[in-house]
């Protein structure tokens, strides 16, 4: 619409036409008013580059997430192994005290044993959150980094700001 304002201006005879820098243009219009006709390129080259770093932000946030469910993963499995370990330990305790005919202080000693048991149990669980929100922290952190690297190498070092804050 603007390019057609601009043609019947300029076949008219009123309008003046000169660059100010590249790229973009001014029109005086009967040198009453101005207006700026900057090139569509430069507007596709920011959308392009905002598309790249929701691009390259999708794919980060989708590795930390692969990531992070492979750490789970990990973390569960050795609890498993533990909880397998420590699980056949207390069946055997506790069948004996079913089974076999023990004196008080055989039992108390075999009830003891359990307790300590399933205590061990717990406190790897509590200290295997504590290493997963250590680690997760840690992956999070490097994600950010790569994520700023692969921006950084995508923008111009002039253009770098405003486009963190567009996303």
């Amino acid at each position: 619409m603007l390019v057609l304002i601009c043609l019947a201006l300029f076949l008219s005879g009123s309008v003046i036409i000169h660059s100010t820098y590249p790229g973009q243009q001014v029109v005086h219009l009967n040198e009453e008013a101005e207006v700026e006709v900057g090139v569509e390129d430069d507007f596709s080259n920011y959308e392009e580059l905002v598309q790249q770093i929701g691009q390259l932000r999708r794919a980060q946030a989708q590795k930390l997430f692969d990531a992070s469910k492979a750490l789970r993963a990990e973390i569960e499995q050795e609890g498993q192994a533990l909880q397998s370990k420590l699980g056949k330990e207390v069946l055997h305790l506790q069948l004996q005290l079913v089974l076999v005919s023990l004196e008080k202080e055989q039992q108390l000693e075999i009830l003891q044993r359990i307790n300590q048991l399933q205590g061990e149990l717990q406190e790897w669980e509590e200290e295997a959150q504590l290493e997963f929100e250590n680690r997760l922290a840690q992956l999070q952190l490097d994600h950010e980094l790569e994520l700023k690297r692969e921006l950084a190498l995508l923008t111009p070092p002039s253009r770098s700001l405003s486009l963190d804050r567009a996303y």
